[in-house]
């Protein structure tokens, strides 16, 4: 099944939002964003992720095939937030990306934290009230260049933490232990297209799958050289390609560890450098496709 992504979202919201122009559909635990004013969102529910407590510390690592992680933290426009990642091992090389609700990219670093090859964002001014997703992974895993690789069954830990971050009061029917942001739905046999652009260059969908089954997921784009992130319950991701074919990215014969939603990331092999305005992020329009093995696309 083909579907015209964008501007399908785009014109039901308009009509139901009025002057509100937004991407991608609101799915949360719930909660209605700032920008909403007074109306309230639907009710979806969304993969299982941990939250960032405000002065708090999550301890975390990465193992085998699992190279990245997921967290999220609610905060209010102009907050001045400050975020950590400070590796507890030294083979790991810390890399955090803060991305907004719709695929903004806010901030990123590297090498920035008090301790040798740690990372910090800090003091990033927050531009709206709502939900945050941190992205935290390594430079060379970001978008699946290199994997990170580990000896036998051994992790490769990290500490994260979250300042200056509060709890919005501007939020109608707002709930401060959930989350929500903007996505595209997406199911087995769909054909999608999107688009990645310089303010928002990460598109966000959701996929319901089911235990067990097998499926191939293809990201092809004849404007930017594409990156497919795949993200399950509790952050972690599952897969990441870049370049499977030519600058096309693919997940061949993912099977699903369960029945649940995964959330997926369709973006530009450097959407990490959107901000910069001589950066190698390009963007434009692009096709998701997830299919059965052995299927036509």
């Amino acid at each position: 099944m083909k579907a015209i992504l964008r501007p399908f979202i785009l014109s039901v919201i308009i009509l139901m939002f009025a002057t509100t122009s937004f991407a991608q559909d609101l799915v949360s635990n719930p909660v209605a964003p700032s920008t909403l004013d007074d109306v309230e969102s639907g009710i979806n529910t969304s993969i299982d992720l941990s939250m960032l407590v405000n002065n708090g510390v999550v301890t975390g690592s990465f193992q085998g095939d699992v190279t990245a992680r997921l967290y999220y933290f609610n905060g209010s426009a102009g907050d001045v937030v400050t975020i950590s990642m400070i590796q507890q091992s030294n083979d790991l090389d810390p890399y955090i990306v803060l991305l907004g609700s719709l695929g903004e990219v806010i901030a990123v670093d590297d090498n920035s934290g008090e301790v040798n090859l740690s990372a910090q964002i800090r003091n990033v001014v927050l531009p709206v009230s709502g939900s945050y997703f941190v992205m935290v992974t390594t430079p060379q895993s970001l978008s699946g260049d290199v994997a990170i690789t580990t000896v036998s069954d051994s992790e490769l830990g990290y500490l994260v933490s979250l300042s200056g971050a509060t709890t919005p009061t501007d939020v109608v029917n707002f709930d401060p232990d959930t989350y929500a942001v903007y996505t595209g739905n997406i199911a087995t046999d769909d054909i999608v297209d999107g688009y990645s652009s310089a303010q928002e260059p990460v598109f966000y969908f959701l996929y319901d799958g089911i235990g067990g089954d097998s499926v191939n997921l293809n990201l092809t784009s004849g404007d930017f050289d594409t990156a497919l992130h795949v993200f399950g319950n509790g952050g972690d991701r599952l897969f990441v390609n870049n370049d499977a074919n030519g600058t096309n990215s693919a997940v061949e014969n993912f099977n699903i560890p369960e029945t649940s939603q995964y959330l997926i990331f369709a973006t530009d092999a450097r959407f990490e450098e959107a901000l910069l305005a001589d950066g190698n992020y390009r963007g434009g329009n692009f096709t998701l496709s997830i299919s059965r093995p052995g299927a036509s696309v």
